[in-house]
């Protein structure tokens, strides 16, 4: 057997071609670092650069086609303008998941009819992953939400008043909020059952440390709980950034521009989240793999469920039940309420950055709902600025809050996420109805028909648990969601 008899069929996305050269390009990302008055240079590996294949290939009538190479022409043409990263079965290299780099070059000439050659760049695809400006952006976000504690943390003091005789609906009203919060974390999707009741009880503890005798006490506590929802996906160290000094405070009504330990934040511990494996309901102990959550991607399951979560605990909460509020804390319940709702859509945003999501429709969907909820809290800050706490139901007090800077805050985070979202998704697919053929009995056979991936059942199955019951039987001749890569 010669070399040539282990070549395989040359093909990208299932079209067919012939490879009369191809090169192979690898290496590491450095970069070589020069400083003045230094003799001594210093290379710095940025990691593994990526693949490259550059191939002259060519498509030619013969028996197989019937003389005719128009239609595998085609073919080839159509699958290199797909959008995103396709299977490249390569003579030399087997299968490969790449992508087009740049134009590829089609040639036919009447010299030499019945071929057409090309020239096309390919570059590794890899797995899906966030692109360089969407990391930089998440930095930048995280940034903006660190000085945006901070600023509405120094407002919330400042207006914040503890002369009441009696703060007991504050109070009530602080505790009931922090216990939505506490229930929408005890329910979410997509993580470790003993990560959410350690979140949970971090919650209690809180809840049990708090003192409305301080503004600083009042704004960590809600700092802390609210930015549970960040830990638990996995971005403990960043959030630790944010909780250990997140405030300035004022003695006798000077600011002392000194920062403080919150000491919320040392009770809230809480186990590295892990997602995958089976808690066992009666043993307590997980079987199957685990993977440790890194802070920079979120898991879908888990991202989505966060988004609603936090969503779902602004829209629905509710003074109904609290009955006639004094006047003398309306003020105070209402930066609550305001601080509560900011925070909570800091964490929301945090995550929603970092939210796997491989379905374009799927991120606008979230996306729109996110700022259809920043806008309505926005359009409620105006109307406390004019109005006072009964934009908000609280009482008879219309007194105006100055919360101009909670406004400007707001603001300058949606503005970047919303351009960070757009971003992010350049990099994810559409998705499409797909009639389920006769021939493809589950869902491991359509994740190798379509993806040539077998891992991609999973998905196949999340996106369709309505209309797919067992991952193993396929519902033939019915539609269902795929996505386009």
């Amino acid at each position: 057997m010669s070399w040539s008899d282990n070549l395989l069929e040359a093909s990208f996305r299932g079209a067919k071609f012939y490879v009369a050269s191809s090169s192979h390009q690898v290496g590491r990302r450095n970069q070589l670092h020069q400083y003045a008055n230094r003799s001594q240079p210093y290379l710095q590996d940025m990691g593994k650069d990526a693949e490259v294949f550059v191939v002259e290939g060519y498509i030619i009538q013969s028996d197989a086609n019937f003389y005719d190479y128009f239609a595998e022409r085609d073919s080839l043409t159509e699958a290199m303008q797909k959008e995103g990263s396709g299977v490249l079965i390569h003579p030399y290299y087997g299968t490969k998941k790449v992508g087009i780099m740049g134009k590829a070059s089609f040639n036919e000439s009447k010299n030499e009819g019945g071929i057409v050659r090309f020239s096309v760049t390919f570059v590794e695809g890899g797995k899906r992953a966030f692109p360089i400006s969407i990391t930089e952006f998440i930095d930048k976000i995280d940034a903006a939400i660190n000085q945006a504690l901070d600023i509405v943390g120094d407002a919330f003091i400042a207006a914040y008043g503890t002369a009441e005789a009696y703060l007991d609906f504050t109070g009530n009203i602080l505790d009931s909020a922090l216990a939505i919060t506490q229930t929408g974390m005890s329910t979410l999707d997509g993580i470790a059952t003993k990560v959410k009741s350690e979140m949970t009880g971090n919650i209690s503890k809180v809840i049990s440390l708090l003192t409305l005798a301080s503004g600083v006490s009042v704004y960590d506590a809600v700092v802390t709980v609210s930015f549970g929802f960040a830990v638990a996906s996995g971005m403990g160290k960043n959030v630790s950034l944010f909780l250990n000094s997140v405030v300035s405070s004022i003695n006798n009504g000077i600011n002392t521009k000194a920062k403080l330990s919150n000491e919320y934040a040392e009770a809230f511990t809480v186990t590295i989240p892990v997602i995958g494996g089976v808690e066992g309901g009666y043993s307590g102990t997980t079987r199957g793999d685990v993977t440790e959550l890194d802070g920079i991607t979120v898991p879908l399951t888990l991202g989505k469920s966060i988004i609603k979560t936090g969503l779902d605990s602004i829209t629905g909460f509710s003074l109904d039940e609290f009955g006639l509020i004094p006047d003398s804390q309306a003020k105070n319940i209402a930066l609550v309420i305001d601080t509560n709702t900011f925070a909570i859509l800091m964490n929301v945003m945090m995550v929603a950055i970092r939210t796997d999501f491989f379905d374009k429709d799927e991120l606008f969907d979230h996306l729109d709902k996110i700022v259809e909820v920043i806008s309505d809290f926005m359009l409620r800050l105006g109307e406390e600025a004019a109005d006072g706490p009964q934009a908000v139901g609280i009482g008879n007090s219309t007194e105006q809050i100055d919360n101009a800077d909670m406004f400007d805050q707001l603001d300058s985070v949606r503005k970047l996420f919303i351009t960070s979202m757009l971003i992010k998704a350049e990099g994810t697919v559409k998705s499409y109805n797909y009639k389920v053929p006769t021939d493809i009995s589950s869902a491991l056979v359509l994740a190798y028909d379509k993806y040539e991936d077998l891992s991609r059942a999973d998905e196949i199955f999340k996106k369709n648990k309505m209309g797919i019951q067992h991952p193993g039987f396929m519902p033939s001749g019915d539609e269902i969601v795929i996505l386009d890569e």
